[in-house]
C-alpha cells in the first residue's frame, strides 16, 4: 500500500511538471519581453538610473529614501516619469514580488474571465499580463496616477495588445464609474495599504480572529471604499483575488473583516502567503486572499482564524528574531515603488 502511494504521488508530481514549466517560461518571457529583469546593488542601480534618465533619476531616488524612512512621499509620479523610467525602477523594486505573483496567478487556474479589471494598476506591466493571458477577456486598468496610466497606454501599444483600456479613475471614488458593467474577476496588488487607513490599535494575538475586528469598523470611508469595488464583481461566479502589505496577522484580520462586510467570503484554501526576495535580498512575505461572493453570509470556521493560521509561523519566527510576543507592526519596512 505504501508503494502504491509513494507511485501515486510521483505520478502526480511528474504531470504537474510540465504545467509548472510551462508556467514559469510564460512568466519569464512575458517580463522579459518588457523588460523586467534582476535588481542591482543599490548604488550600482542608482548610478546607472542616472546616466540612463538624467537628473529625474536624482529626484526619483531621492522620493525613494524618503519613502523608505516613512516619509508620506508619492514616488509615482515622478517613477512615471518616461515608459523607460518606471521599468527600470520597478525591474530594481519589484521585479522579483512580480515574478513570483504571476507564478502564482497561473497555478491558480482562474476560470476565464470575459470581463478583468486591475485595481490600482500603475504602469500597467501586471495589466498587460492579464490581457495577454486572456486575449479573448476585456481587461481594465484604473489607476489615479495619470502619469501611470499614460505609461500603460504606451507599454499596450508597445506589445499590441487589442484588448486591454486604461483609465485615470481614484479608488476611494469609484462609485458610479462603470454604471453598466461588472467583472468576472478583479485583482489588485499593494494599493489598499496607500488608500484605507488602518486603525493605529488592533488587538494582538486576540485579534488574530475575524471576530474581535468588529469594533474596528468604525471608519466608513475604508467600509466604502471596499464596498464600492465589490459592487463591480460580477454575481455569484466573480472572483477578487487581492495582494496587499498587510504584515501581521492583525492587519490581515481586519481586511478580511472590511471585505466580510463588503459581501464577500475569503476562499481559505486557495489564499496564501507569497514569499521572494527583496532587492536588498530580505525575504518579504505578503498575504494574498481569494474571495467571492460564493461563501456569504456564512463564514466558515477555517476563514475565521485564516489571519492567525497564515502568519503564526512568521510569528514565531519574528518572537525568536526580536523578542517580541507577536507581529509588531513596528517591523514594518515600506516598499519604496509600489
Amino acid at each position: 500500500m505504501k508503494r502504491a502511494d509513494n507511485r501515486r504521488r510521483v505520478t502526480e508530481r511528474n504531470r504537474r511538471a510540465p504545467h509548472s514549466a510551462r508556467m514559469e517560461t510564460l512568466v519569464e518571457s512575458y517580463l522579459r519581453a518588457v523588460g523586467i529583469g534582476g535588481c542591482q546593488d543599490r548604488n550600482v542601480f542608482r548610478e546607472r538610473l542616472r546616466k540612463k534618465h538624467g537628473p529625474i533619476a536624482e529626484r526619483v531616488a531621492a522620493a525613494i529614501s524618503a519613502r523608505e524612512e516613512g516619509e508620506d512621499v508619492d514616488v509615482y509620479v515622478l517613477k512615471n516619469h518616461t515608459l523607460a523610467l518606471t521599468i527600470d525602477v520597478t525591474s530594481q523594486y519589484c521585479g522579483q514580488m512580480y515574478t513570483e505573483f504571476l507564478r502564482w496567478f497561473l497555478r491558480g487556474r482562474f476560470a476565464q474571465p470575459k470581463t478583468l479589471l486591475d485595481v490600482g494598476c500603475d504602469n500597467g506591466i501586471l495589466t498587460c499580463f492579464y490581457a495577454s493571458l486572456y486575449p479573448e477577456a476585456e481587461v481594465v486598468g484604473v489607476d489615479k496616477c495619470e502619469q501611470g496610466i499614460a505609461c500603460a497606454l504606451e507599454l499596450a501599444g508597445r506589445l499590441n495588445l487589442r484588448n486591454v483600456r486604461f483609465a485615470v479613475r481614484d479608488l476611494q471614488s469609484l462609485e458610479g464609474v462603470f454604471p453598466d458593467q461588472s467583472f468576472d474577476l478583479i485583482v489588485s496588488t499593494t494599493v489598499f495599504q496607500e488608500v484605507l487607513r488602518v486603525p493605529e490599535h488592533l488587538p494582538e494575538r486576540g485579534g488574530w480572529s475575524i471576530d474581535a475586528m468588529e469594533i474596528e469598523l468604525e471608519d466608513p470611508d475604508s467600509v466604502q471604499v471596499v464596498a464600492d469595488l465589490v459592487r463591480l464583481l460580477h454575481s455569484e461566479a466573480g472572483v477578487w483575488v487581492s495582494m496587499e502589505r498587510w504584515l501581521d496577522a492583525s492587519s490581515l484580520a481586519w481586511w478580511i473583516r472590511l471585505i466580510n462586510e463588503a459581501g464577500l467570503g475569503v476562499i481559505a484554501d486557495q489564499s496564501t502567503l507569497l514569499k521572494f526576495r527583496s532587492w536588498d535580498g530580505e525575504q518579504e512575505t505578503l498575504p494574498i486572499l481569494v474571495a467571492t461572493r460564493h461563501r456569504h453570509p456564512s463564514v466558515g470556521s477555517g476563514e475565521r482564524m485564516l489571519a492567525y493560521r497564515m502568519y503564526c509561523s512568521l510569528a514565531e519566527n519574528q518572537e525568536r528574531t526580536v523578542g517580541s510576543k507577536g507581529p509588531s507592526r513596528n517591523l514594518r519596512r515600506r516598499n519604496m515603488a509600489t
